[in-house]
């Protein structure tokens, strides 16, 4: 058992941090950019018709812990969503 668990450290995490790396962006939200937010509802339920993103949604702030503070076109006060 403890093998296993030496061998999943020494092995198979830098792998896994070096394909992260590789294929996985990280993205850069600016003020003013509109983007779409992705519904998690919808993460097991895939149907032809469905759709997982919601939006548009105009970045007012972007703060450094990764949160956003976002408006939609007919809203008039924004929503902070943590990222």
């Amino acid at each position: 058992m403890k093998q296993q668990a030496l061998f999943h450290t020494q092995v198979i995490q830098p792998w896994g941090i070096k394909w992260h790396q590789n294929f996985i962006r990280t993205k850069k939200f600016q003020k003013g950019h509109w983007e779409l937010l992705y519904d998690f509802r919808f993460k097991y339920f895939k149907g032809e018709f469905r759709t997982i993103w919601v939006g548009h949604y105009e970045i007012k702030t972007y703060f450094r812990n990764g949160s956003l503070k976002i408006k939609t076109i007919h809203d008039k006060t924004p929503l902070v969503v943590n990222g």
